[in-house]
């Protein structure tokens, strides 16, 4: 035998002698069970949960094994009976029960339930029409009383007077009047929602404007533009 077969005899046979001395030494890990992942330690929500699932004995509530008139028996025990109602509704004498309220209530949970109001649709357009021409008219006509007078601007004119004739005998600015309803004529007219609170931002913005040119007529015209408010108190919409 060659010197390099004893050195691996030699070197085999410590390591072999090795590990028969410290083999009580080693163990193998055992392999973990995939089912502990399942095993979850139950918080406080879980025993409450669990609590509730059981009765206040402790004991685990029976599902419901009775048939389904008895379940709507139950289900309805806490209702007032039908006698009871009858009587309500049966009291009281008639016409003086609020009838019309009752009649509204109902008949407006109808028509949203359904969807639909009967006849609207085929009013919008003459109505939308209407409020459109009248617009169109007061315009003209407050146009036409004002006269040289008519500016875009809220502040009057260094030669402008105080118009109080015609429209103005009823409110004071009625040309403003006639834009919000000939603006909710054609809203109506084309069933536009849109077009309907755009009009409602436009009577903020004349109603501003029309402060700010009040303002400006109380300095222009002092006492005569109070007097003026006094016999027109009505600004946008006459009552």
């Amino acid at each position: 035998m060659d010197v390099g077969a004893k050195k691996y005899c030699i070197l085999t046979s410590i390591f072999v002698t090795a590990i028969s001395k410290n083999a009580t030494s080693f163990r193998l890990s055992p392999r973990p069970d995939p089912r502990a992942r399942l095993i979850r330690t139950p918080t406080p929500i879980m025993m409450a949960d669990r609590e509730q699932e059981r009765g206040g004995d402790g004991q685990t509530k029976a599902p419901w094994t009775g048939s389904s008139s008895e379940l709507i028996d139950q289900l309805t025990s806490s209702l007032p009976s039908a006698e009871a109602v009858k009587s309500n509704v049966l009291s009281g004498n008639a016409g003086e029960r609020g009838e019309v309220f009752v009649a509204a209530q109902f008949g407006t949970l109808f028509l949203i339930a359904t969807g639909a109001v009967p006849f609207l649709d085929e009013l919008f357009e003459p109505i939308g029409i209407l409020m459109m021409l009248v617009g169109l008219a007061v315009v003209y006509k407050s146009a036409a009383d004002l006269q040289d007078n008519l500016s875009p601007w809220p502040m009057p004119s260094d030669k402008g007077t105080l118009v109080k004739t015609g429209l103005y005998r009823f409110v004071r600015h009625p040309m403003y009047l006639g834009l919000l309803l000939g603006m909710s004529g054609l809203s109506i007219f084309t069933h536009s929602f849109e077009r309907l609170l755009l009009t409602g931002f436009l009577f903020c913005v004349l109603d501003a404007k029309s402060t700010y040119e009040e303002m400006a007529l109380t300095t222009a015209f002092e006492g005569e533009f109070e007097d003026y408010k006094l016999e027109v108190p009505d600004k946008l919409i006459p009552n």
